[in-house]
């Protein structure tokens, strides 16, 4: 199906799999582009990226390319993000539906500012990124006779939650949340105590995210903090891969809210997004935790797909805890 879907938006003027007639087979592309998310096996002007299948109910209806970072070569292929729909899926709000995921996926990057770019003529695609925030940078000319592009730049929202990695400047916000969280039933920070060096404790969290030197016991996960403007307001752990422990009882995804910030509905956008994160690092069933007793947690859970699997107890928490599935 991609195979033939490649061959319908090269006809329709797309280049739905960019560069896919260089490699040997499709399994040698599909290794090179995972290599490339994590920033290795990059060729000349490549930069880590993310190949991503668009699916609605099974159905492949695209494509997106995330770049995790940009440079000129990038730039007449989307900027940070590319995206194309396949002809019979279009005019459903697909499109716009890929680019706010695939912010959702710079975002949790470190990325700032997002960049996306269009040809002055496609009305269509310019609709789409300014309904996604894009402001409209400048035009430039790419020398290829097609005429001008569009260059965008999509910055992160001022009021809306979004998710991202620590950095160094949050050392003081998050000690203070974490503080804030310690008498209750979860902790803010996690794999971190009071005596470590925040700069080292960011640079280990970038560590497990990238899967690099991961401690035994741990498995690759993303800690990032949700975020309303330049305010904490809560976090996520997203865990790529699950061992026997982390299966029984913690999942894929925990998620926490400052008690300043509860009743905003921002319990269940951390975890919308985390799931899109999840997805897109290849997590097809979702395992997500939380107290028997915890009606919110469970209510949240539900009303993103959550499927109750099991009730039981654990030897890591005490009481009586629900284990749902997300697919």
């Amino acid at each position: 199906m991609v195979m033939r879907a490649r061959d319908a938006l090269a006809t329709d003027g797309f280049e739905l799999l960019y560069g896919l007639r260089e490699y040997a087979s499709w399994s040698n592309y599909l290794a090179h582009y995972h290599e490339t998310r994590f920033g290795r096996d990059l060729r000349d002007g490549e930069v880590p990226t993310m190949l991503l299948a668009a699916e609605v109910d099974g159905s492949f209806v695209g494509h997106v390319g995330v770049r995790l970072a940009t440079n000129p070569a990038a730039v007449p292929r989307g900027g940070h993000v590319g995206y194309a729909v396949l002809a019979p899926f279009r005019r459903q709000g697909l499109a716009s539906e890929m680019l706010r995921q695939a912010m959702i996926l710079l975002r949790a990057e470190g990325v700032g500012e997002v960049v996306v770019t269009c040809r002055d003529t496609n009305l269509t695609s310019a609709a789409v990124i300014e309904g996604c925030g894009g402001r409209l940078e400048s035009l430039f000319d790419f020398g290829d006779a097609k005429g001008d592009m569009r260059r965008y730049v999509i910055a992160p929202p001022e009021h809306a939650l979004y998710l991202r990695p620590l950095t160094t400047r949050d050392e003081a916000a998050a000690v203070a949340a974490h503080r804030a969280m310690i008498h209750g039933d979860t902790h803010f920070l996690l794999h971190w105590s009071s005596g470590d060096e925040w700069d080292a404790y960011v640079a280990r969290l970038r560590d497990l995210q990238l899967g690099r030197d991961v401690p035994e016991g741990l498995v690759r996960s993303a800690f990032l903090a949700a975020s309303v403007g330049n305010q904490l307001v809560g976090r996520t752990s997203i865990r790529f891969e699950l061992n026997e422990a982390l299966t029984s009882w913690n999942g894929h995804i925990g998620y926490a809210v400052l008690e300043a910030h509860r009743r905003r509905g921002y319990a269940a956008e951390i975890l919308r997004q985390a799931l899109v994160i999840a997805r897109a690092e290849g997590v097809t069933r979702v395992i997500v935790t939380c107290e028997d007793n915890n009606v919110a947690s469970a209510t949240v859970i539900e009303r993103h797909g959550g499927r109750l699997n099991s009730i039981g107890l654990t030897n890591k928490f005490p009481g009586r805890w629900r284990r749902y599935y997300v697919d």
